[in-house]
């Protein structure tokens, strides 16, 4: 849960509330970048609670809290018609987990991410 919250505060830091949703969501993923690439090994520990359904389970009240500037980002983007209205999670699963997974192949050298793959 530690990681969890290292992370989340530092994924919605210099995120300024008063910009639109796209930059704020592209503040969100460059935070959330450097954050994967900055902190490999809480990253990659992270990433094997979540696959633990015992662990994921055991500290998904505790933590959701932590992500609610997403939620909270992801509800507006649905109520100005910017994104579909779906489920939460496969919003989520649709928009970040690619992030993320190009993030780890950065770790790997398999993919760099610079300005113009950013935008």
């Amino acid at each position: 849960m530690k990681a969890k919250k290292l992370m989340s505060e530092k994924v919605f830091q210099t995120v300024d509330p008063r910009a639109s949703l796209r930059e704020r969501f592209e503040f969100f993923a460059r935070n959330f970048v450097q954050y994967i690439v900055n902190n490999k090994e809480y990253y990659l520990f992270m990433e094997q609670v979540s696959n633990s359904p015992l662990l994921r389970n055991w500290c998904l009240e505790d933590t959701t809290p932590m992500y609610q500037p997403l939620f909270e980002l992801y509800e507006e983007g649905k109520q100005q018609k910017l994104f579909q209205n779906e489920d939460l999670n496969l919003l989520v699963m649709y928009s970040i987990a690619p992030i993320a997974q190009l993030a780890k192949e950065q770790l790997t050298g398999q993919f760099q991410f610079d300005q113009n793959r950013t935008k």
